[in-house]
């Protein structure tokens, strides 16, 4: 797989980080550069980086 804290892969809006033992889904997230506290799709705040990972 790929090193742990590595994001892996994506399906839908979702995307998949490495883990020292496998991988975990990751369906949401906070944009750190937001003034809300609002979680999006984590493909949405990943922009361009987001749709160069593999399905």
């Amino acid at each position: 797989i790929g090193g742990h804290g590595e994001i892996i892969g994506r399906n839908g809006d979702a995307i998949a980080v490495a883990t020292a033992d496998g991988a975990v889904w990751t369906g949401h997230l906070r944009d750190p550069e937001s003034r809300t506290p609002i979680k999006l799709p984590a493909l949405r705040v990943l922009g361009e980086l987001g749709e160069t990972l593999p399905l």
